[in-house]
């Protein structure tokens, strides 16, 4: 005996829209992507802003150890990967006047690395990221069918989400002053079970010690957040209202059958009592 689902299990979800993120879109990724070359320019201009060209490397490697510890924190991917890339590359030709190097000289000779390959690595490491980075969007494709949304991109590694309609509790579109004028957004999911959120920790502390007494003072708080992440919303899409729209209808869709139903009901029952 076949099953009475098998007809529904078979259904094919009719596509509605496709589309990906925008050049635009990625805009602000693209810039994180140039952090170590706008490192090197920055300690560049400052060394002759105040006359302390001798300074330069010195600017150079304390913004670029700086802007490593910053990105770390602030999980940009784009920019850790630009400074990493960059400092590995000083390393890579380098590597030469490293060999059989004294401590006393230490010092000296990674200045005259820096000051060397500096620029050339700022600028194959900036390269190679933009690459990666609009490979990476080429990658991502958001899909919009009758039935749910499938997010689905990866380079390394290829991730694939389908979100069914009945599981989206919330829609959220956010546009910067550029996505305004530009047209372009980003829309965020966020379900009943918070598909879409993230968790991120703020913690302030103090202690004060003195004569093995210590005195100490502590402030944890934990929020959620929605993720922005490309592969868990629809990032920097173009024309984002009408697909806002499209999803928000869809969404709907099933309240909107029952209210008919709920009518027709009310239309057939009137007129039986009519016809009593």
């Amino acid at each position: 005996m076949s099953s009475p689902y098998k007809e529904y299990a078979q259904y094919k979800s009719i596509r509605l829209h496709e589309t990906r993120p925008s050049i635009m879109g990625f805009l602000r990724r693209y810039l994180l992507g140039f952090v170590s070359l706008i490192i090197y320019f920055l300690s560049l201009f400052i060394a002759s802003l105040f006359n302390i060209q001798a300074y330069f490397v010195i600017l150079y490697i304390v913004f670029l150890v700086f802007s490593l510890i910053l990105s770390w924190v602030l999980r940009s991917k784009e920019a850790l990967s630009s400074l990493v890339l960059g400092l590995t590359m000083i390393i890579i030709l380098g590597h030469r006047k490293l060999i059989n190097l004294s401590l006393t000289s230490l010092f000296v000779v990674l200045l005259n690395i820096f000051q060397k390959y500096g620029l050339i690595s700022s600028i194959i490491a900036s390269v190679i990221v933009i690459f990666s980075i609009e490979i990476y969007r080429r990658s991502i494709l958001y899909i919009i069918t009758d039935t749910g949304i499938v997010l689905k991109g990866g380079i390394w590694r290829t991730q694939y989400h389908s979100i069914p309609y009945n599981q989206i509790g919330r829609v959220i579109l956010e546009q910067s002053l550029v996505g305004k004028m530009l047209n372009y957004g980003t829309i965020i999911f966020v379900s009943a079970a918070e598909w879409g959120s993230e968790y991120y920790s703020r913690g302030l502390s103090a202690s004060y010690e003195k004569k093995g007494i210590g005195l100490g003072m502590q402030y944890f708080r934990t929020l959620k957040e929605i993720s922005r992440d490309p592969l868990k919303c629809l990032y920097g899409v173009k024309n984002p209202f009408v697909i806002r729209d499209v999803i928000e209808k869809m969404i709907t869709a099933p309240y909107r059958a029952e209210i008919d139903q709920a009518r027709y009901l009310r239309e057939i029952r009137d007129m039986l009592k009519g016809k009593n």
